[in-house]
Parts: structure tokens; C-alpha cells; sequence
């Protein structure tokens, strides 16, 4: 009678002692399947008596458990690790859970460890599963402190051996899982019972194991740690004899299980094995310089090759970044605070990949005078006294849980895998909070990734930065890395396209950003270079001729033509579109018509050779569209809008001297979305709602983005037209196939010019002019890449002996991309082989042979 009112004493105390801890038991954990990697557990553990438990704590599930109610204690505990500082939550009663039987209920040590099994167990401490210190919110830390998340270890193997290990976990995990970690921590049993009142009360455990899955994780830790990514396990003896840690890959535990636990065949920890593509390594060595004077390959990152002004101080070093003998940008580096000030670099055309798999760096030289200067991944030991002293080391990073490595040269800004590469070195990295670097720092490197790829044609120069805060991550009761307030960046690209959209184009050809690096209120600002010149002054230590580029970017002889005032960068948008509005006033109407034929001179008849189209053509789902602007018909094309290219665009040749001279926007075509639409060829509008099958039809701008290694090629190209009228005109992308950047700008530019030569020199009347491709069926998302461009000439020529081969062709590559002349049958023999046409295709009319 009196241990069963002890019982009853003990069971109200913990009723009293948890009232916002819950839980549900059930044959499956469907409720809280997300603690578990692709939401499945365990398979091929056995047992007659086991309860599924979906561990909740205030209201919240925090862990799911697999627990043995015969044997009173947990078989595993499956959770989600929290980047954590270490700490330990004290204050927290133990826990039971009443749904653990759930038959009507008996007293609650029947179905349940309760405190007094480990009253006297005195070889025995409670050892959970899911450990408090992998937790980092409060509510999290104790919600581990309930019996069912709890085994009998011993007091030895937990003191020096397993704790320490969860504790290299939870660094490990905090440095280098980027994504999620999933971590299963169980038991295999040893058939030996803790007793109580002589009755067996607790299984006792033989091994205690634990593995973890994080699927992204970072590719440029050292090398002794990324061959555990990404999974990895551990599991110790529970005797008195050998209780250290054996670290195994994940295989090895599922087979170590296998031979020490009654489990199935087919046991996993985690799904497919936490299996994940890994890329190779890239182990080329890094190389750094560090410069007194800079070196003028170092110089060529900077615009005019020179450096941010007024930032003179003596702790303040330059970095010559090295890559495989080869410079790729540069980094001052302030050796007191363990930060780089900027990195400045040149852009590079990128679709914003992350490819790359080499360690995390340092820069010995830095620390003392070295013979070498290449950059190295951090060894196992320090290679000096002073290794630490001047400059940041992956142990700082350790548990600075508010923060993570946020680089200034971000590899999303470069192309090459080298050049990638270079950007992991903790000389190129600050601290910054989690939220502002992954979802507003990131997002508006992106954006900036995006407008240069889209619209800077030459050279983008980009200067990123820092100010700092007075706020310090310390380590070992010692300051180790200044914190950044505000992070900042400019970019300088002197040759941009001027067809850029109204609302882009005022951000050329300089523009500049800044955000506050803080979990909260940390949107970024995008301001001009004078204004962010100014706002430093007046946040951080620089001298009065403080400057990022020479001249704010302003070429020498030119005026910038627009600058925002910081009242006017928040009204960015309404703004672009007054400036459309204002340019109406000189820019004409640019009118296109899709039409169901071109017979008509309304309809750019007179663009067409005997005003006959090519024929021949077998697919019946291409939009003829009559290009007008001001209300002339200025060429043809033929549209595919479901590959959303032109087949061909046919044009008269106006004599020309070869400039590009226009300032107009690209435009699109509202009449391929809706036939109900205007005729007007128009502007891109500030949002793509204006249709919403808008981009359905056609190409639109951001289609070319991500698009690094092509650039947007004109059929009929503006230095083919005199009057600026007809060169506008040919700004619409329905004019506009992907070429190959090489191809481009290469052989197809240099016989476009010299087409135009020709034409100006021997051909007395007209020239009519038609351009088209061969598709290769590759895609750029919606956009399908050409194959063959060729572009075929009709006139009356004088008796040139060069006119007698007018038609070349030339295939869209990197490499083999020369250019080839034939008469006009052998082009069309060549067309025929790789076009969809019929037997009777023909580019001109009686192929431009004139009746006599």
C-alpha cells in the first residue's frame, strides 16, 4: 500500500512538474515524420513492444522517439540539429509520458522509466538520446528532458567519452552543415536489466550509436572533415572496460547494427543511405600574394586600374589573390580585426551555379614572412605562433551561432570553376547574420548577376565592402572577429547596352547597394555611387577623398544623364516610368503588325524580293509579323512562337556606315499573346502581368539572365540601316536568336560587316536580305538555341567578281564557327538537309534570277 501511494506521490509531482509537455503515441509517425530524413525512419528494428512517439512541448513537436515501453527505455531518438552555442538548460524538470500505455491507465512506472530506477543506480547516469546542447531555442532544450528520451550509460563512458563526441558533432555541424541535419541516436541492448525492488525495471544498453545526414553541407571544409558528408556515425561500448568513440561512415554502422542488435536485413538508418551526388574535388592549389604596392596584375580588377581612395591604415594589407598561378582578384585586409575591408573584382558572366568542392583557406603569408605564396587549406596544426594572430581561422566560426561566412567576391559572380575556387578563403569572408546573408544579401547579389549579365556588354568592375560595428566574435575569452554593421558594393561597367529598359538603364553605368546586417530591418538600399561615397563618410572611418572609382564612373568628356537623389531611390520604379512617358515626347511609335500574310505593302511587301517570301517552310504554326515602326513597315519576320525565335527576317539593305547610334529599349510583341492586343511593338513593361500568357509567346528579357555563354544576335542588325528609325526598329526580340558570345562577336560580326562593305561599294539598286538559322534543339529555358546561321543577299550588282558568292553561312559554336560562301542552290541544298522544308524551298523568288 505504501509504494503504491509513493507511486501516486511520484506521478502527481510530474504531472505538476511538466504541464506544457504532450505527446502522441501511435502505430506510425505520421505526425511528425518531418524529423526524419525524406520522412522515413528507421526500417528493420524489431520488437514486440514498441510505442511511436511524437516528443511535444508547448504546444509544438519537437522529436520523434521509438520507444521500448518492456524494457523502459528509448530504442532511438530521431531529431533535427539546431546550430547551438553549446550550452546546457538546467531548469527543467524530468518529464514522463502518460500515452505511453495506451490501455487504460496503470500506474506509471508499468509502462515508463521513472526517477526512481536511477536512485539507486549508482554506476548509471541518464543519458539522452536527443542531447540539449544540439538544441538552440529554449523550448527545444527541454523537451530532452523526459525518461522516454532517456538510457542508463555509464557514468565514465558518458563524462569522457560520449559528450565530448556530441560535442565535436555539434561543432562540426555548426561549421559545416549549410542545409538541414538529421541526426538518429540509438541503443542496441545487452540482455542485462537495472532492478529495482528486485524487479527488472531497465534495459541496459550494450552500444550507444548515433548518425547524421545533412545533404548540403559545405564543399570547401578541410579535407579531414568533408570525407564525413554527407553522413557519418559513431557508437561507444557501454562498459566499464572501453568506452571510446569509434567514428565509421554510415555503411559501417548499418552493418556494425546488423551483427549486434535483432534487426532485419534490410536495416537503414536513413533513407537510400543519405545518399548525395557529390562533384569532384577540385584540389588545385590556391595561391595568395600580399603587396605593399600593387602589382598591375592585381591592378586589372580595379577601374582605371586604381584603388578605393582614403581607407589608408597600417594595419590594413593588400591581398593579390592567386588561383593556379593565376591573379583573380583583390582583397584589403585588415589584420587587426581579422576582416577583409573590400574585395574588388571584375565580373564575370555566370549563371549564379555553385559548383565547386575545394577546402576553406588561409593566407600564411599574413602571419609571417613565408617562402611560398600560395594560399593553403588549413592544416591539422598550426604551422606557426602567430597563425591565429592576423587573420580569422574556421575555429572562430565554430560557435558564432548568430553568424555565418558571407563572402565579398561571391563565386556566383564568376564563371570559371577556378575562379569560383578563389573565392573560398576566410581573407574573403565576413561574418554575417543568417537571415540577411540568405535572404537579402544573396537575393540581391542575384539581382545585381542578373542586370550584368542582361546588359553590361564590356568590363563590370565591383568594389564590396564593409563597415564595422564595435561588435567583436570572441573566442576563448579573446576578440577574434570584427562583426560588419553595414555591408556595401558598387559596380562600374562603362559599356552597356543603351537598349537596356528605361527602369535598368539609369543604373548604368555605375550603381551601388547597401544593407544593414541584422536578423531584422536589413532590406537592401540601391542608391547611386556618389550617394553611397557620401553615406560611408558619414558610417565608418574614412578620410575626406574617400572614393570607390575614379570619377564616381563617369568617363572622362561625358555627364551622367540621370543621378537619383536618396529621396528618389525609393520611388525607383515610378520614376522609370515618368522617364518613358518623357521620352515619348521625341522617341516615335513603334508599331508591328502580325499578319496573316505579306502581300500587301501595308504589310512590308516591300521588304520582300518580287514581294514573295521565302517558301517551302512544312510547319503551319509559325506568326508572320509585319515589323512596323511609326507607322512604316520597316522588314519581316517569320516567328516560331513556341520556340519563341524568329525562322528568318527579311529586310532591304540600307547603305550604312556601321555605328550602332540608337538609345531605345527593347521592345516584344503584344499581338503573339493576344490578337485582341495593340499593334504597337512596345517596351518591356515594369511587370510581366500585363498578359498573362505574356511570355507564353515570345522571349522576354530575363529569358537571357542565366544565359552566360550566349548574347542576344539580331537577324536584321541595326548596322544594316542608315536612318535611326530602321536601326530601332531592329531593338525587338522578335528580331533577336541566342548566339554564341564567340560566334557573335567573332566570325558572324566580322562577315556582317563585311556583307555591309559590299553591299555599300557594288550594289546600285536595292538588296534584299534574308537572315535565318537551323534550330539544334538544345533550349535555353523557353528559348530555342540555333544550330546554322545563314543569310542569303539579292541585289544588282556592278561586275564585281566578289558578288558572285553572296550567301554565307556559319555554325553557332564556340569553336568551329568560321563562316562559309556558296551560291544560293548549294545554300539551299545545304538549308535542305537540316531545316524542316519541303522539296520545293527557295529563298527568293525564281532565286533571284530577273526575268529578261
Amino acid at each position: 500500500m505504501m509504494h503504491l501511494v509513493g507511486t501516486c506521490v511520484l506521478s502527481f509531482s510530474l504531472l505538476m512538474a511538466s504541464p506544457l509537455v504532450s505527446a502522441t503515441v501511435s502505430k506510425s509517425f505520421k505526425d511528425c515524420s518531418h524529423f526524419f530524413y525524406m520522412q522515413s525512419p528507421p526500417a528493420g528494428i524489431k520488437g514486440t513492444n514498441l510505442r511511436r512517439v511524437c516528443q511535444k512541448y508547448a504546444d509544438k513537436l519537437r522529436y520523434a522517439t521509438l520507444y521500448d515501453s518492456s524494457r523502459h527505455l528509448p530504442l532511438y531518438s530521431a531529431y533535427i540539429f539546431k546550430k547551438s552555442d553549446g550550452k546546457r538548460r538546467m531548469d527543467t524538470p524530468w518529464m514522463y509520458e502518460p500515452q505511453v500505455e495506451t490501455n487504460t491507465p496503470p500506474l506509471i512506472e508499468d509502462s515508463q522509466a521513472v526517477l526512481e530506477d536511477y536512485t539507486d543506480a549508482v554506476e548509471y547516469r541518464r543519458g539522452p538520446l536527443n542531447p540539449d546542447l544540439h538544441q538552440s531555442e529554449p523550448d527545444d532544450k527541454s523537451s530532452t528532458y523526459t525518461l522516454t528520451n532517456v538510457v542508463p550509460l555509464l557514468t565514465n563512458l558518458l563524462d569522457a567519452s560520449w559528450n565530448p563526441y556530441l560535442d565535436i558533432i555539434r561543432r562540426r555541424l555548426n561549421n559545416f552543415c549549410h542545409g538541414k541535419s538529421f541526426i538518429v541516436t540509438g541503443v542496441t541492448l545487452s540482455g542485462g536489466t537495472l532492478q529495482r525492488d528486485n524487479r527488472d525495471r531497465l534495459g541496459i544498453p550494450k552500444y550507444l550509436w548515433l548518425a547524421y545526414c545533412c545533404p548540403k553541407f559545405d564543399r570547401n571544409s578541410p579535407y579531414e572533415v568533408r570525407f564525413m558528408f554527407p553522413s557519418y556515425g559513431g557508437y561507444a561500448l557501454n562498459e566499464q572496460t572501453d568506452h571510446s568513440v569509434v567514428e565509421v561512415p554510415l555503411k559501417t554502422l548499418e552493418s556494425f547494427l546488423k551483427s549486434h542488435t535483432d534487426t532485419d536485413n534490410d536495416l537503414n538508418i536513413f533513407y537510400k543511405g543519405c545518399t548525395f551526388l557529390l562533384v569532384n574535388l577540385i584540389t588545385s592549389a590556391v595561391r595568395g600574394r600580399v603587396e605593399k604596392e600593387l602589382s598591375s596584375e592585381c591592378r586589372q580588377f580595379l577601374y582605371m586600374e586604381t584603388p578605393p581612395t582614403g581607407l589608408e591604415h597600417p594595419s590594413l594589407r593588400f591581398i593579390c589573390q592567386r588561383y593556379n598561378k593565376r591573379t583573380r582578384y583583390l582583397t584589403l585586409y585588415n589584420t587587426v580585426d581579422h576582416v577583409p575591408v573590400y574585395s574588388a573584382y571584375t565580373f564575370k558572366r555566370s549563371a549564379g551555379d555553385k559548383c565547386v568542392d575545394v577546402p576553406w583557406m588561409y593566407e600564411p603569408q599574413l602571419s609571417t614572412y613565408s617562402d611560398t605564396d600560395e594560399m593553403q587549406p588549413f592544416p591539422r596544426g598550426y604551422m606557426h605562433m602567430d597563425f591565429e594572430d592576423a587573420q580569422a581561422v574556421l575555429d572562430d566560426y565554430t560557435n558564432a551561432v548568430l553568424y555565418e561566412r558571407g563572402t565579398l567576391n561571391p563565386e556566383e559572380h564568376q564563371d570559371e570553376p577556378d575562379d569560383k575556387a578563389s573565392t573560398y578563403t576566410l581573407t574573403n569572408v565576413v561574418p554575417m547574420t543568417p537571415d540577411f546573408n540568405n535572404r537579402v544579401w544573396n537575393k540581391q547579389e542575384n539581382i545585381i548577376r542578373k542586370r550584368l549579365n542582361n546588359y553590361c556588354r564590356g568590363t563590370a568592375y565591383i568594389v564590396t565592402g564593409i563597415t564595422t560595428s564595435g561588435k567583436m566574435i570572441r573566442r576563448e575569452n579573446m576578440n577574434r572577429v570584427a562583426v560588419p554593421k553595414y555591408i556595401w558594393s558598387a559596380y562600374c561597367c562603362i559599356d552597356y547596352d543603351h537598349n537596356a529598359p528605361f527602369s535598368e538603364r539609369y543604373k548604368f553605368p555605375s550603381f551601388a547597394h547597401y544593407g544593414l546586417n541584422e536578423e531584422e530591418d536589413n532590406e537592401v538600399l540601391e542608391i547611386s555611387v556618389q550617394q553611397l561615397k557620401e553615406f560611408l563618410k558619414k558610417t565608418t572611418f574614412v578620410e575626406q577623398n574617400f572614393r570607390i572609382f575614379v570619377g564616381d564612373c563617369v568617363p572622362p568628356g561625358k555627364k551622367r544623364a540621370f543621378v537619383m537623389t536618396p529621396a528618389s531611390a525609393k520611388r525607383a520604379l515610378p520614376l522609370a516610368a515618368v522617364m518613358a512617358v518623357l521620352t515619348c515626347v521625341w522617341l516615335p511609335g513603334v508599331q508591328a503588325g502580325v499578319v496573316g500574310d505579306f502581300n500587301h505593302v501595308e504589310r512590308c511587301k516591300d521588304s520582300l524580293y518580287m514581294g514573295t517570301p521565302p517558301r517551302g517552310y512544312l510547319s503551319t504554326s509559325f506568326t508572320k509579323i509585319c515589323q512596323r515602326y511609326e507607322d512604316k513597315p520597316r522588314f519581316v519576320t517569320l516567328y516560331d512562337s513556341q520556340r519563341h525565335i524568329p525562322i528568318y527576317s527579311a529586310y532591304t539593305f540600307k547603305k550604312s556606315d556601321g555605328e550602332k547610334k540608337v538609345d531605345f529599349p527593347w521592345m516584344f510583341e503584344p499581338q503573339l499573346a493576344s490578337d485582341k492586343s495593340s499593334s504597337n511593338m512596345e517596351p518591356f513593361p515594369q511587370s510581366t502581368s500585363m498578359h498573362m500568357n505574356f511570355e507564353d509567346t515570345q522571349a522576354v528579357l530575363e529569358d537571357y539572365a542565366d544565359v552566360v555563354q550566349y548574347e542576344r544576335g539580331q537577324l536584321n542588325p541595326d548596322e544594316h540601316q542608315a536612318d535611326p528609325l530602321d536601326k530601332a526598329s531592329t531593338y525587338s526580340l522578335t528580331n533577336v536568336v541566342p548566339q554564341i558570345r564567340e560566334f557573335n562577336i567573332g566570325p558572324w560580326a566580322e562577315h556582317r560587316d563585311l556583307i555591309r562593305k559590299r553591299l555599300n561599294n557594288y550594289c546600285r539598286g536595292k538588296a534584299y536580305v534574308v537572315t535565318g538559322i537551323t534550330t539544334s534543339g538544345h533550349t535555353i529555358r523557353r528559348n530555342n538555341l540555333t544550330g546554322w546561321l545563314y543569310r542569303s543577299t539579292c541585289g544588282r550588282p556592278t561586275a564585281a567578281p566578289s558578288l558572285t558568292k553572296m550567301h554565307p553561312y556559319g555554325l553557332n559554336d564556340r569553336v568551329n564557327n568560321h563562316m562559309v560562301e556558296v551560291p544560293l542552290k548549294n545554300m539551299e541544298k545545304f538549308l535542305k538537309g537540316r531545316m524542316d522544308v519541303d522539296k520545293n524551298f527557295q529563298i527568293f523568288y525564281s532565286d533571284c534570277v530577273p526575268d529578261i
